[in-house]
């Protein structure tokens, strides 16, 4: 998902060898200043998800579980025998 907002929240794009459009920051030799919705269609190039992504969702990401539903699982599963 981190690429995705890396894309939304940038102002500058560079094009790239190929014609497609990279997310680039401001200072970039090469950079035009432009928003993800003026990048022709089909001609962007999200940048790869790194080890910096990963951390900073994992920071942010809140559990979609809560532990009392795990606990009632768990009980469903000690009273009839099934896991999953």
């Amino acid at each position: 998902m981190e690429p995705i907002r890396t894309c939304q929240l940038a102002t500058h794009f560079v094009k790239l060898q190929d014609g497609n459009y990279q997310p680039v920051p401001p200072n970039v030799k090469g950079a035009v200043e432009m928003g993800l919705y003026d990048v022709p269609s089909g001609k962007l190039k999200p940048p790869i998800c790194n080890r910096i992504d990963f951390d900073r969702v994992l920071k942010t990401t809140k559990p979609s579980v809560n532990p009392d539903d795990l606990k009632r699982l768990e009980d469903w599963m000690e009273q009839f025998g099934q896991e999953g």
